[in-house]
């Protein structure tokens, strides 16, 4: 019943695609030097959401996320490993 309440009454509160997410990991960088990138990227792409994780147990990795609807975040992803390329930076795509 809960079911059908919310799939009737409340259909326009639920988003129109699924949230997906993209994630690589960044080696041997500082987190901070990143956070020009980080902010560029959430600049270019107002409707992505950003994580940075800095591992716990190997100093100079961080797991970088991008989050968000549909082609955007294909794209900020690509952006994103488009940047860490000009800059230099080591990084690999996680599934």
């Amino acid at each position: 019943m809960a079911e059908w309440v919310l799939d009737t009454q409340y259909r326009d509160l639920f988003r129109a695609q699924p949230e997906r997410e993209r994630t690589i990991m960044v080696f041997d960088v500082a987190e901070s030097s990143l956070i020009p990138t980080m902010r560029e990227l959430l600049a270019a792409f107002p409707g992505i959401k950003l994580a940075s994780l800095p591992s716990t147990t190997n100093s100079g990795e961080i797991e970088l996320g991008v989050r968000g609807e549909g082609a955007d975040v294909t794209r900020a992803y690509d952006w994103l490993m488009a940047r860490l390329d000009a800059l230099g930076v080591r990084y690999q795509p996680l599934a």
